[in-house]
């Protein structure tokens, strides 16, 4: 039997168990860990009964906070990084195909001038445009080189690379 006494991370009430009496939030709370992370993944593809607003809401009103509690423990009631993540750029990619939206060409349309042939582009406007057609391939590759320039940024920190990436995956999200 699971007899340890501890506060609850989510509503600070003294509990015993494994859950919160008043809540329901875990009371013992592990830190993120890869495997972890990649369960959410799995459990986001396959549930879509999530909080998604209320983790969009917080995250625009104090996102540090939010970020914050998360790692602490604070998560019932919020959509994990994961699935934040991966239904952010769904509905992203969505809209971008519906309305053919296009950075690079909006720069030109903005100006009301017509974009440059390719010969005539230089080197900056061809990887503006690489970038953009293949957006939906490279925002994994830039997830994880800000999730490796952070944690190598700020490896004196109390956070785990895990972590880094859980940060890194909301503010992309």
């Amino acid at each position: 039997m699971y007899s340890t006494a501890t506060n609850c991370p989510n509503c600070g009430l003294h509990s015993t168990g494994k859950f919160c009496s008043a809540c329901g939030e875990k009371l013992n709370v592990e830190p993120i860990r890869f495997k972890s992370l990649f369960l959410l993944l799995f459990n986001g593809i396959l549930s879509f009964e999530f909080p998604f607003f209320k983790t969009l809401k917080a995250l625009a009103i104090k996102p540090v906070h939010f970020i914050h509690n998360y790692i602490a423990g604070i998560r019932k009631g919020f959509s994990n990084p994961i699935q934040f993540v991966l239904i952010s750029l769904a509905v992203y990619f969505l809209l971008r195909t519906i309305t053919g939206f296009d950075p690079v060409d909006m720069e030109f349309v903005a100006r009301g001038v017509e974009p440059p042939s390719i010969e005539q582009q230089d080197p900056s406007l061809k990887a503006g445009y690489f970038i953009s057609r293949n957006v939906n391939y490279l925002i994994f590759i830039f997830l994880i080189i800000h999730t490796a320039f952070a944690a190598l940024f700020f490896r004196r920190s109390k956070y785990k690379t895990a972590e880094h990436l859980t940060m890194t995956l909301y503010t992309f999200g």
